[in-house]
């Protein structure tokens, strides 16, 4: 009971209440109860995190870097809340990873929780730029429906959306992003629930090129319950920053990249809305590129250390950027970086800057085909705007852009992926409907996106087509 109380008060917006029972109930309750009391100990770690207590406690973990050799779900929630502490500190992705297994590898904590510490795992995965993402998500969500969570089918809407967008199957993204905001309006919110669906949806709209519907999306009536979670609030910061740089405002963002430095510094990674990023940018665009640069540097040596692909070449890309021609071995780098990983997106603004810079440099020949690449991936992510800027550029460098998207498996997008791959299996549209939780014409929408795309007719193609 005690567990479930303290999970209620964190997402109702008492993380104060919820570290402070959590606490009491520790101190009263005996050494053999171990994993009772391992699950209180995460979720108290967890209250904090959110705002219920002294931040400075979460430096304890690191004195568990290695895990927890003990069996039950609450060994596994300490496995997952020590990996988020490693994440957040940059430990390297090889030191995370093996923690992540073992939280994750025995079932015993998606059977627990299939909504928190659950969701630190996928957050994890999808931070790493690891696929197991994707699968993490599917198991979720079969799960949620199993056991009929509406918190737990939100908790899915809401990661698997910014995984989608992370990996930049941008429509895919907003929809289910979309999904996590009707969702938490049926349940009346969730403290900091609303903030993060609100957040990510507004980079994903951001991203496809609607500046306006993200602007709606990240509704300032909605400030009251900001700071019902801190986590929420740094990703909300976060994003309000990427909004002000796109709306030409980059002396807006100053101010939010030093409250995020200074209210949220146990985050340091790069990829979970750290300060460094849009501060450099900002200052850049402001004339201050010494300073900018600076940190830049800063952004790119923690990026190596945390060694996810998309991390290291977003660093790499911003550094380039900034330093105009002589930046070119930065983005050629940042394309190198990137290539082959499931971050798409990242790969396209890498491929992009790098033949922008290719043709400011008086060398329109070799900027063609980085930015023919640059525009396929970007209409095949549905990244309207990127593709529009990038189909100028190939018109100033002297190239016909192409009218067609990419095609081929690489155009798929994951939902249209997963269709396509189990039909190949031999299932039906029904089967699939029922294993995915869609309707069988969502399936059949998705199968004839990837029928298009691939080039095909028929099932019976399928397989050599994904090869």
């Amino acid at each position: 009971m005690a567990t479930l109380l303290t999970q209620i008060l964190t997402f109702t917006g008492a993380p104060e209440e919820a570290a402070r029972v959590a606490g009491d109930v520790l101190a009263g309750l005996p050494e053999d109860r171990r994993d009772i009391r391992r699950r209180l100990e995460a979720q108290r770690y967890v209250a904090i995190q959110w705002g219920g207590g002294r931040l400075e406690e979460v430096r304890d973990l690191d004195a568990f870097a290695s895990g927890f050799d003990e069996p039950g779900p609450g060994a596994r929630m300490m496995d997952a809340v020590v990996a988020l502490r490693l994440a957040y500190d940059v430990a390297p992705v090889e030191e995370v990873l093996p923690l992540l297994e073992r939280a994750y590898g025995d079932g015993s904590l998606l059977e627990a929780d299939d909504g928190l510490f659950t969701v630190v795992v996928l957050l994890l995965h999808t931070m790493a730029d690891r696929d197991e993402a994707l699968g993490i998500a599917d198991d979720m969500l079969a799960r949620a429906h199993h056991r009929g969570s509406q918190f737990g089918l939100l908790a899915v809407s809401l990661w698997r959306g910014w995984l989608h967008l992370r990996r930049g199957d941008l429509v895919d993204a907003a929809d289910s992003l979309q999904q996590a905001l009707d969702e938490l309006a049926a349940w009346h919110g969730a403290a900091g629930g609303d903030v993060y669906a609100a957040a990510l949806h507004a980079h994903a709209l951001l991203e496809r090129g609607d500046l306006d519907g993200a602007w709606r999306s990240l509704d300032p009536r909605m400030r009251d319950h900001v700071w019902t979670s801190l986590e929420a609030a740094r990703w909300w910061a976060g994003v309000e920053c990427e909004l002000l740089l796109a709306s030409g405002r980059p002396e807006e963002v100053l101010p939010i990249a030093e409250q995020l430095r200074t209210e949220h510094w146990h985050v340091r990674n790069p990829t979970a809305m750290s300060w460094r990023s849009p501060r450099a940018r900002a200052l850049h665009a402001l004339g201050r590129t010494e300073e900018a640069l600076t940190l830049a540097g800063e952004a790119l040596a923690l990026a190596r250390s945390w060694g996810a692909p998309s991390a290291v070449a977003r660093a790499l890309r911003e550094r380039g950027e900034m330093r105009g021609e002589d930046g070119l071995e930065d983005l050629a780098a940042a394309v190198a970086a990137v290539e082959g990983t499931p971050a798409r997106l990242e790969l396209a603004k890498a491929l992009a800057a790098h033949g922008r810079t290719l043709r400011h440099a008086r060398r329109p020949a070799d900027a063609r085909e980085p930015l023919r690449r640059a525009l396929e991936l970007a209409d095949a992510c549905g990244a309207e705007a990127l593709a529009e800027a990038v189909r100028s550029e190939l018109y100033a460098a002297g190239a016909r852009p192409r009218t067609t998207a990419l095609s081929g498996a690489g155009a798929l997008t994951a939902s249209e992926r997963r269709v396509a791959a189990l039909a190949a299996e031999g299932s039906s549209n029904r089967d699939i409907a029922q294993s995915l939780f869609v309707t069988p014409k969502t399936v059949e929408v998705h199968l004839s996106n990837a029928y298009r795309k691939l080039g095909i007719r028929s099932r019976r193609e399928l397989t050599a087509a994904l090869a």
